[in-house]
């Protein structure tokens, strides 16, 4: 093979095509039909005596019919918000009927993750056919924004009372309705017709049935949210508008009971012709549908939803949080899977459509979610059914719980809940809240951990949410925040060049003490807020003393516990065990984020009450608390939301899924949407193996190995450069760049892992606009490098005012005097790296070798130098910290390599004599933001004098275009020889099992 490798682009390739393809029968197409305002007892199959609906009858004869399912809301649009995002209306974005002017509600966000672009990104045709209500034109939510490809019919919901509009949409295009028109014309396309020509129920009845006859080779997700039988409120008791009242016409009812039950005959008609066509088009196996309601039966346009039972044996209707007004039909049919004329009681809700649906086509749904699959249900496997221990809602100031047999409605915060037992009670006639002051009280607390102020956008289920997502990183964060660090560092150290700059002693030293409850405790950390503690370490020398949380001024503690149990999770942990906390090496070791809203004060009691930590000097005896805490501070104004303990309790599930999706980062990467095809070259010394990517987009997995005689050293001299849109932003060593340092050694973490086999993986997002350039280079001058690059894939990226470039840097120097407290002279700081620009720094990685003494003996511990962070220009570092090893999560000279998703050790030959050492850490919620500069120090302390170490740092940060950094990979350093002999080839234990 020819020394220099260059392989044109090669064609785009769906990550998931070969689940998603034509004719692939392993993935069922999905169509949800969404009844509006249909309620609970308008069905044959639910009990509805007069009103006719054979074909939805049919649907759960040959499905499984669900008793006790509940809308998402008892209004239409946070209802559709909740089925679009798995969320419950305590906690989705969209929570009333919000109207906007000219046209249409509230706005999705841009970038919300709906089900449908979920299944879009699976390789999914997706549509909506019906009604919107979630974002207005040119507005942020409409549907072709949130995941749909194809859309037809009302994005607001004033405009479809009009079942006669002059106009619809077809994607963002208005589209004439001619034999349509209105007599009083509105902006919003609302109002009553005067002349009426097309009937939208059957223009969308007859458009679905269209997408599906074009999707009959393709695996398909239809929306069809019918407005049927909803009324057309602005004609008042003539709102019940259809072509014909069919069979109700000659009955002796009132006209808008006719017009009602004839709306829903006609809904059951559609549903019967889309049926027969899956029949006819071969479908029926390959496909499952949902049929539901969005909310209760309504009492517009003069319709009685007494008069024919609308609302089943329940209280209540539309805009009620009483089961009248949200628990309605819901009907699965899916044949070959589900058992046919089946019932359960399962207790379900809108919010768990998403998770079901993407564990039927094998998707993996968002970590924040409410929702629980029900799949196991549908395809008969109970024993794996998971439940939920309670369902909430809220809607304009009322709130509802259920849980278990237990439903509780009203204002809690006005003293007036109500308390049922659906058991006994389905209609909600007797209240039994006098009688049960205990479970009153438990459902009060279940509401205030269900309900997050939608103006606080920042609280526990969705910082542990932001964890997994891998785009966030690449975007300088909004919010805005600055990252600061609180520690042990030993006070006497005030500014560089000072005789003291390298104080040791960085133990028991605190920010004062206060008196608590006759205690005297000390304070580690006195922060206002908003803000978040993001990444928490510590270790002592025995394990006394009681460590607190206070948050937001309260006189009692959120928490308290020893370090091990309250940081390093051990036990099972106080907040949470591994690998949100773990304990390696006698470091704890604490992820898990900690918000509040005005201030957060963490103190320690020492168990000797005389104990005095005001020296500079203290002596090891005392207590021996090394601590760092990492927190962020948001600018006044910022909504952020105190952690509770009834938080922790409703967000136990949510924890332990982060946690698991966290030890698996190679299940959760960015949707690859094509692939650059790799290759595998010989490189000569000098060689350069080359790959160019076109378009628009962002690196989202990239993979490779090296062969060679000297592996160690070529994982050195072998050398990974990137440029984006022309911008040159990455240089480092292959081994380096993949965290492993030089030689293989095996690890993981959320960012990178490095397997036994050799193959090397990063999932650091790499965004670009127009173009990128990856090179493999051979920067060695005598051994040829085998090089073995895989596809790498590429994910869409929308290119916005705050989204960033990568940057990887990586500075190196061998023989490095290092100073101790024998010959101070030789301390000195070294430069892990300087950036001029506005960015936000992610992670790094040192790689470093003991070397023997000079003058003979061993050198046994190098980890003592303390990091110093510098952002913007400080005169005096953010970060101070208090060791090396204390940096990257561990303490006491840990002498055996580890794996947590956030820092690891690969290789631990250095730490208690000659050979090597590889350090990695790499950040998400303790990230570091800076506007105009960004320079990271630490110290080079050694326990012993006279000692010379090689060192090598490798960093990791995100910046807009125009920054510069003192990287220094050049091919002359590359270059250097590195020590022998060589100690590599470690093993690693799995991330979070220490």
């Amino acid at each position: 093979m020819m020394g220099t490798a260059m392989l044109a682009l090669a064609p785009a390739v769906n990550a998931q095509a070969s689940a998603a393809s034509p004719g692939n029968g392993d993935k069922p197409n999905v169509i949800f039909i969404l009844a509006d305002d249909l309620g609970y007892g308008d069905l044959g199959c639910y009990g509805q005596q007069r009103i006719k609906t054979p074909a939805i009858d049919r649907l759960a004869a040959e499905g499984l019919r669900f008793t006790d399912h509940y809308a998402g809301s008892t209004v239409c649009a946070p209802s559709r918000c909740v089925l679009m995002t798995g969320l419950h209306t305590g906690h989705c974005q969209i929570r009333n009927n919000q109207e906007v002017q000219p046209m249409g509600q509230a706005p999705l966000r841009a970038g919300t993750v709906t089900v449908a672009r979920l299944m879009k990104q699976a390789g999914y045709a997706t549509a909506l056919i019906g009604k919107w209500g979630l974002g207005g034109p040119g507005s942020t939510g409409v549907p072709n924004q949130q995941g749909f490809e194809d859309f037809f019919g009302y994005l607001c919901q004033r405009h479809a009372h009009n079942y006669y509009p002059e106009f619809l949409f077809r994607n963002d295009e208005r589209v004439p309705l001619p034999g349509n028109k209105l007599a009083s014309p509105s902006a919003d396309g609302s109002g009553v017709a005067v002349e009426r020509g097309q009937y939208v129920p059957a223009l969308c009845a007859d458009e679905a049935l269209r997408f599906i006859e074009r999707n009959k080779e393709h695996p398909f997700f239809l929306f069809f949210a019918t407005t049927l039988p909803h009324a057309n409120n602005e004609a008042g008791n003539k709102g019940m508008e259809v072509p014909s009242l069919g069979e109700y016409a000659e009955l002796d009812w009132p006209e808008p009971q006719k017009g009602h039950a004839a709306m829903i005959s006609r809904l059951d008609a559609d549903v019967g012709r889309l049926l027969d066509k899956l029949k006819k088009l071969g479908l029926d196996e390959k496909t499952v549908v949902f049929f539901t309601s969005d909310n209760g039966p309504h009492g517009e346009g003069g319709c009685d939803p007494n008069f024919n039972d609308s609302n089943g044996p329940l209280r209540g209707m539309k805009r009620d949080l009483h089961d009248g007004g949200i628990r309605v039909p819901l009907v699965v049919r899916w044949p070959g899977k589900i058992r046919p004329g089946a019932t359960t009681r399962l207790v379900s809700a809108g919010w768990d459509f998403l998770p079901t649906v993407c564990e039927a086509v094998g998707l993996q749904p968002p970590a924040n979610i409410d929702g629980i699959s029900y799949l196991p249900t549908l395809v008969g496997d109970d024993a794996r059914q998971r439940k939920h221990a309670s369902l909430y809602w809220e809607y304009a100031g009322t709130m509802a719980v259920r849980a278990g047999k237990w439903k509780a409605v009203g204002n809690p915060g006005g003293n007036r809940l109500e308390l049922y037992d659906l058991e006994t009670d389905p209609g909600e006639s007797k209240n039994l809240a006098a009688d049960n002051p205990q479970i009153v009280e438990r459902m009060k607390k279940l509401m205030a951990a269900a309900h997050v102020d939608p103006d606080q956008p920042i609280h526990l289920g969705s910082l542990l949410e932001d964890m997994l997502d891998r785009a966030r990183i690449a975007e300088f964060p909004q919010p805005e925040f600055t990252c600061k660090q609180a520690s042990s560092y030993n006070r006497r150290s005030k500014t560089p060049g000072n005789p003291d700059w390298f104080a040791g002693c960085d133990f028991d030293q605190f920010y004062g003490s206060t008196e608590a409850g006759g205690r005297k405790e000390w304070i580690m950390l006195d922060a206002d807020g908003p803000g978040v503690v993001t990444r928490w370490w510590l270790t002592q020398f025995n394990n006394a003393g009681t460590i607190r949380i206070y948050l937001d001024g309260a006189a009692e503690p959120l928490i308290a516990g020893q370090g091990k149990t309250l940081v390093g999770g051990a036990d099972g942990g106080i907040l949470t065990g591994p690998p949100l906390a773990n304990i390696v090496s006698g470091g704890r070791n604490l992820y898990l984020p900690i918000p509040f809203s005005t201030h957060c004060r963490i103190t320690f009691e020492s168990p000797k009450v005389d104990a005095d930590f005001t020296k500079a000097a203290p002596p090891f005896a005392n207590e021996s608390l090394f601590y760092n805490i990492n927190y962020l501070q948001y600018s006044a104004g910022t909504a952020v939301k105190s952690l509770t303990l009834a938080d922790l309790e409703a967000n136990r599930r949510l924890i332990a899924k982060v946690g698991q999706e966290l030890l698996q980062p190679e299940n959760h990467t960015l949707p690859i949407r094509r692939k650059v095809a790799g290759g595998s070259a010989t490189l000569k010394p000098g060689a350069c193996l080359t790959r160019k990517i076109s378009g628009s987009g962002a690196i989202a997995v990239l993979r490779l190995r090296l062969g060679a005689k000297d592996l160690p050293q070529a994982m050195r001299s072998t050398v990974l450069t990137a440029s984006f849109d022309g911008h040159p932003t990455v240089a480092a060593p292959v081994g380096e760049f993949f965290g492993s340092g030089p030689g293989l050694n095996p690890f993981k973490d959320w960012w990178r892992t490095v397997d036994k086999d050799g193959w090397m993986t990063c999932w650091w997002p790499m965004p670009f606009k127009e173009s990128a350039v990856v090179n493999v280079t051979n920067h060695g001058t005598i051994e040829s490098v085998e090089v073995e690059l895989a596809d790498i894939g590429i994910a869409d990226w929308q290119w916005t005012d705050r989204s960033m470039y990568f940057h990887t840097a990586w500075r190196g120097e061998n023989l490095i005097r290092f100073g101790s407290n024998s010959d101070p002279q030789y301390i000195k700081d070294w430069n892990y790296v300087t950036i001029a620009g506005k960015g936000v720094y992610v992670g790094d990685s040192l790689s470093l070798c003991n070397r023997p003494a000079m003058g003979g003996g061993l050198g046994p511990w190098w980890g003592e130098g303390d990091e110093k962070i510098f952002v913007d220009g400080e005169a005096f570092p953010s970060h101070f910290g208090t060791g090396s090893e204390d940096y990257y999560g561990y303490a006491f000279n840990g002498g055996s390599p580890f794996s947590t998703p956030f820092h690891c050790q690969p290789m631990a030959k250095g730490n208690s004599g000659v050979g090597h050492t590889t350090n990695e850490r790499v950040r998400i919620h303790d990230r570091i933001p800076f506007n105009t500069g960004f320079k990271f120090d630490i110290e080079l302390y050694h326990w012993q004098p006279n000692i010379r170490n090689d060192y090598a740092t490798t960093t990791h940060w995100y910046a807009f275009d125009g920054t510069t950094d003192n990287g220094q990979a050049t091919p002359e350093k590359l270059r250097e020889k590195l020590a022998q002999p060589w100690t590599g080839t470690e093993g690693a234990a799995s991330p979070g099992k220490n």
